[in-house]
């Protein structure tokens, strides 16, 4: 077996078995990176729930998992802070109705949340490439 580093690396030019293989492998939701290699395999890089997978697919389909590394605090925060987020937003209507305070700190109340989710959004491990490396997307949620 080759090390992926070592082998000169291609666009995306999968067989119709490794397009199935990459597509079952990526998230639902932000979809996999894809390189293909001179030898014929195909590299595939996902991201679920904040772990990150790299897999070799072969001709025929045939996956083999590479490197395997668990979520890091990045995931854990940046959920935190979406939900935070939106919980303010949308919870600074309740201050305004119960206790009737001002509308300006009802307003401010829902801009930080838009904040913080956005913070939060900025945060999650999406498995983005290191600059210079070549990498064509696949699946998740435009496709």
């Amino acid at each position: 077996m080759h090390d992926a580093h070592e082998m000169r690396i291609e666009p995306w030019h999968p067989t119709h078995a490794q397009e199935e293989a990459a597509l079952a492998l990526s998230d639902p939701s932000v979809g996999a990176r894809v390189r293909s290699h001179s030898d014929g395999t195909v590299e595939v890089r996902t991201v679920e729930k904040g772990a990150f997978r790299r897999y070799l697919i072969e001709e025929d389909g045939v996956t083999t998992l590479v490197e395997s590394r668990p979520r890091t605090w990045q995931y854990a925060w940046s959920i935190g802070f979406c939900w935070f987020g939106i919980l303010l937003a949308f919870g600074a209507f309740l201050p305004l109705i119960v206790w009737k305070i001002d509308d300006f700190w009802s307003a401010m109340m829902v801009f930080a949340g838009i904040v913080i989710f956005v913070v939060g959004l900025c945060l999650m491990p999406y498995g983005r490439p290191l600059r210079g490396e070549r990498w064509a997307s696949i699946g998740g949620a435009e496709e």
